[in-house]
């Protein structure tokens, strides 16, 4: 399935914030990882990732960060900015993609 453009997703991000984001879409899907069947099977989605870190990024996971996300007001539809403040370890996909991932001995420790 390849799907091209963007498009508003509803999310509910770091401490409850809920609002509108826009997300690219020029890539072709190709998997996806469901949360919460970890959740039904008694699973911690996010200690699991937590643990293929690599240790820079374990010892890191508490720190605070702050990030600029991409939001589209729903009354004009236009696209504005704003800062977020989350803790590090919220986003343990993008940590492996961005960081550990390029390590060597990611993949066979």
């Amino acid at each position: 399935m390849e799907s091209k453009g963007a498009e508003i997703a509803e999310f509910e991000g770091a401490g409850g914030a809920q609002g509108r984001e826009v997300m690219e879409r020029d890539q072709e899907v190709r998997y996806y990882i469901d949360v919460d069947w970890y959740d039904e099977e008694g699973l911690s989605f996010s200690d699991i990732a937590a643990a293929r870190m690599c240790n820079d990024c374990q010892r890191r996971l508490d720190e605070e960060v702050e990030e600029k996300y991409p939001v589209v007001d729903p009354k004009t539809r236009r696209l504005s900015y704003e800062l977020r403040r989350f803790r590090r370890g919220a986003r343990p996909l993008q940590i492996l993609r961005d960081c550990c991932s390029r390590k060597g001995g990611f993949i066979t420790p």
